[in-house]
């Protein structure tokens, strides 16, 4: 498998069946991040030793982290008490993830109601968006995902208002039925994440090949025109389906890089 790749390709600490750091320990020296699944803290979080030794590892094979933020967080709950618990929940990962200064801390927003036009929901949002960027020390550093329960037009008043990032997840743009690429092209600038996944019979999570070719060839032509600079997470679970997608991607992003050759010579 070639590393030799202008994208900066990402795994999630979840490819083998372990542990974030036996997973690091594996992957450090092929991929250019790891994503830290920090999903759930019910059964505590990793001490200070963990965090240690991922930070020793990344400068030692110059990769970066992202830091994934529970899944169940309800930043923009209508009880309020549901929404500080949740701020609070982040903040304790934020402060235990810090060593390994993650490129960025990727967080969904979740609550009651909302929709394209600035609400409740999203006041309630930038309420707790705002209270973990001085936690993290810059709001660019919160990437707010895209999620398969609403429209990726909700999040753009937050998006606008706010100098928080964006993480495209094109498998959660699929299982909404959104269009990928317009939702892409629009937040590009600011993008700082994104996850490839695949999607099959209704869940995704699954290989790149159960993709349309052509979508995947597309977004890689346009992560190349920009140029994004910020990292491609291949969110697939489980060896295979991981490093097969991996080489999946990388040969469609050689035959984009091949193309633009081809265009620049024939200017």
């Amino acid at each position: 498998m070639s590393v030799q790749s202008a994208l900066r390709l990402g795994a999630p600490s979840w490819v083998y069946p372990d542990d974030v750091l036996p997973n690091a320990h594996k992957l450090a020296g092929l991929v250019q991040d790891i994503e830290w699944l920090v999903f759930e803290v019910t059964y505590g979080l990793p001490g200070p030793e963990v965090a240690q030794e991922l930070a020793r590892l990344a400068t030692a094979y110059c990769h970066s982290y992202t830091v994934h933020l529970p899944l169940d967080l309800q930043l923009a709950a209508e009880d309020e008490a549901t929404r500080l618990a949740s701020v609070e929940t982040a903040r304790r990962v934020i402060a235990a993830t810090r060593p390994v200064a993650p490129w960025a801390y990727v967080v969904h927003v979740q609550g009651e109601g909302g929709g394209p036009e600035w609400g409740p929901w999203h006041e309630r949002a930038a309420e707790s968006l705002r209270a973990l960027g001085k936690e993290v020390g810059k709001l660019d550093l919160l990437a707010v995902e895209n999620l398969p329960d609403y429209a990726p037009e909700q999040l753009d008043p937050l998006l606008e208002r706010l100098p928080v990032s964006f993480c495209f997840d094109l498998g959660h743009c699929l299982r909404q039925g959104s269009d990928p690429l317009p939702v892409l092209q629009e937040h590009i600038a600011h993008t700082r994440a994104i996850h490839l996944h695949g999607l099959a019979e209704g869940k995704d999570h699954r290989e790149l090949a159960t993709l349309d070719q052509g979508l995947l060839l597309a977004l890689l032509r346009l992560l190349r025109r920009q140029p994004y600079r910020g990292v491609v997470t291949i969110e697939c679970f489980g060896e295979q389906p991981f490093f097969d997608s991996w080489d999946l991607a990388e040969a469609l992003w050689r035959r984009t890089q091949d193309e633009g050759q081809a265009e620049k010579a024939g200017t």
